[in-house]
């Protein structure tokens, strides 16, 4: 199997174990734990199956390092800093702003400082990559999951701090938002209590398909709605749309499912 195909079935592995615990009734904190023995058991195990893997060219190693490992270990340093976060938060709302908005400033800080990677990054820049994406096997670079001589380049770590930051400042952002005009459940108010990558998969369905305002509606502004009418976070949405695009077999699982329970409800014969 190659590294895409095993990191693709890997990383949805994770994605399901992940939605597990956010369904689950354990707090915020243990959640929070939970998610870090998550991503970082599953971050071990693409490690793991790197040690034994020959990349088959210089491209497929950039890919790797470039593409795949910072799903996982952005992921991960994403759960820690937020872990960090939430135990040292406040007690009191005006204060709990206050502390969110010094750890976005503590992240853009970082930010400020490696300018020159953060626009490489988000311009989809390529005429580094062999600098940054290229491992010196040579070069014995520290510890943990995270480090070592075959799972790091010279830069790609610096990368993976600048996703979680974006990570991290989505979620931040939507956590000041909700407690600077807080919006009372509705009693009967509906919650989504599928995958997120299930709603997701809608989402982009509609917005595709034109259904609302007549065809011109972005994503953002439905995702925005959604998070509202069902209760949902649903993260780093244009990112998960990368992981259906990398979907092997069939790419719209829940529309396929959607389809196939409409048919059973109408009384016809679904056909495999």
């Amino acid at each position: 199997m190659d590294m895409k195909e095993f990191a693709q079935e890997l990383y949805v592995t994770m994605q399901t174990k992940l939605d597990e615990v956010e369904q689950s009734p354990k707090d915020s904190i243990v959640k929070e734990s939970c998610y870090i023995e998550i991503v970082k058991s599953h971050t071990y195990g693409l490690k793991n199956y790197l040690y034994q893997y020959e990349f088959s060219s210089p491209q497929e190693e950039i890919f790797f390092f470039k593409n795949i490992k910072p799903k996982f270990v952005s992921l991960l340093l994403f759960h820690n800093e937020l872990f960090e976060v939430e135990m040292s938060k406040p007690l009191e709302k005006d204060c709990i702003v206050k502390y969110y908005m010094e750890a976005l400033q503590k992240g853009q800080a970082f930010v400020n400082a490696n300018m020159e990677y953060y626009r490489y990054l988000h311009l989809g820049s390529t005429y580094l990559d062999s600098k940054y994406f290229l491992s010196d096997r040579n070069n014995e670079t520290g510890y943990d999951v995270m480090y070592d001589s075959r799972f790091c380049t010279p830069f790609d770590h610096k990368f993976c701090v600048l996703q979680s930051y974006e990570l991290l400042k989505d979620h931040l952002t939507k956590a000041i938002d909700k407690l600077m005009s807080p919006r009372p459940q509705e009693p009967n108010a509906l919650q989504w209590t599928g995958p997120k990558i299930s709603l997701i998969e809608l989402m982009y369905a509609l917005q595709e398909s034109g259904v609302f305002n007549k065809a011109t509606t972005d994503v953002k502004m439905i995702a925005t709605y959604f998070e509202k009418v069902f209760n949902v976070d649903l993260g780093n949405y244009y990112r998960t749309l990368q992981d259906i695009r990398g979907r092997k077999n069939r790419k719209t699982v829940f529309l396929d499912e959607l389809k196939d329970k409409l048919r059973e409800r109408l009384g016809e014969a679904v056909i495999c």
